[in-house]
């Protein structure tokens, strides 16, 4: 796991490779749901490719756990505006 973390952090760096990125998140974050260093890794992607919607799919129950988390709630915000245009 900990070496897909580290390849889907590479991906992630470059636009072009940000749906394979995603789908190692995804893999991560089946297996950890709570880890919210994953949350925010994979909701910063949704986030990129305009996909706000999942963005908070994944950030909204990581806030009723860590209402006070302010990466979260920065996360948030930002796919909220968004989704707001």
């Amino acid at each position: 796991d900990e070496a897909r973390h580290e390849l889907a952090k590479i991906l992630a760096k470059y636009d072009k490779s940000l749906r394979e990125a995603l789908k190692h998140y995804l893999i991560l974050l089946q297996k950890k749901p709570c880890d919210v260093d994953l949350v925010l890794e994979t909701s910063r992607i949704y986030v990129r490719q305009k996909n706000y919607q999942a963005a908070l799919s994944l950030l909204y129950p990581a806030l009723n756990e860590h209402p006070q988390h302010v990466d979260l709630l920065v996360e948030a915000g930002r796919a909220e505006h968004g989704l707001s245009h």
